[in-house]
């Protein structure tokens, strides 16, 4: 089997190598391109917006029994997204099991 890459963690002084495992991914929320409003377009603030249900993330590292690989970008279900802290720093989780597909251009 590959190698599994690994995500430095920078902290202060020390890098940590997160490495998940247990079939779990870490993941970053995906850039969303925003396209300008025109000029009858109503504007909502973001408070009245209902919250997604589905969130689109850039796979940043992979357990080593996963079928991702970093850099695919996934669909998943928002409640399940695990935020754990470690040294301060939020490092997102999720097992590869929830992931509903993976988005390619």
């Amino acid at each position: 089997m590959p190698a599994v890459p690994a995500k430095l963690l920078d902290i202060g002084e020390n890098i940590m190598k997160i490495i998940p495992t247990n079939k779990r991914i870490q993941v970053k929320l995906c850039e969303v391109e925003i396209k300008e409003a025109g000029p009858r377009a109503f504007i909502l603030p973001e408070t009245a917006q209902p919250p997604s249900e589905h969130l689109m993330m850039e796979v940043i590292s992979v357990a080593a029994d996963c079928q991702t690989v970093p850099g695919d970008k996934v669909v998943i279900p928002a409640h399940l997204l695990e935020t754990v802290n470690v040294e301060g720093k939020e490092i997102k989780l999720i097992s590869e099991n929830y992931v509903l597909c993976i988005v390619s251009e």
